[in-house]
């Protein structure tokens, strides 16, 4: 059943917490990251599957012992989370499907996503679609923001910190050129 899948896959995610090689090479073998993709990029296929296959990628091919060589410069992972860049751009708390979209974003894409972008960025790897994401995304949260303010929409504690998390670690790395831009929303952002 569904519910035996999700529950399987969590917990071969906690097996790779805490950088255990010989887990993730096994993992890595069990989910590629094109299915993970695939995955997350379909439609039809519920938040919670989701949440749990970006889980299993944060453990088991992002925040790992021996990087995936692979994973730096995956197109098809650079486009996953380009999409959802673009998709909270498109955000109208007016619409249903927009705002549920918006909501998986927030509270399960952007930290994986910044955990993404921070890990290249700590190891000098930095390639021109990472800062290209890393652009797309800020103006993305401000455009996000200033909707968010606009039509008085509330968002969680948690939505809060993890838009502050990403915005300090696109600072961090001084991804883009509209630093004064995003930077004035900082303090802001727990005033939503």
């Amino acid at each position: 059943s569904l519910e035996y899948h999700i529950r399987l896959m969590e917990i071969l995610s906690i097996c790779c917490l805490g950088r255990n090689y010989i887990a993730e090479a096994k993992c890595q073998s069990l989910l590629s990251l094109e299915d993970i993709i695939k995955t997350v990029m379909d439609r039809d296929t519920t938040d919670r599957v989701k949440t749990v296959t970006l889980a299993y990628f944060h453990h088991v091919f992002l925040d790992v012992e021996r990087a995936v060589d692979q994973l730096a410069n995956h197109s098809g992972i650079l486009n996953m989370f380009g999409h959802f860049a673009y998709r909270l751009r498109k955000f109208d708390p007016t619409n249903e499907s927009t705002l549920s979209d918006t909501i998986f974003i927030l509270e399960q894409a952007l930290p994986v996503l910044a955990v993404y972008i921070q890990i290249f960025s700590l190891q000098k790897t930095l390639s021109y679609h990472h800062q290209e994401l890393a652009e797309n995304l800020a103006r993305s949260l401000v455009t996000l923001l200033t909707v968010v303010r606009d039509h008085e929409f509330m968002l969680t504690k948690r939505q809060k910190q993890n838009i502050y998390v990403c915005f300090n670690v696109l600072n961090s790395i001084q991804a883009t050129s509209e630093q004064d831009d995003y930077r004035a929303h900082l303090p802001s952002i727990q005033n939503l």
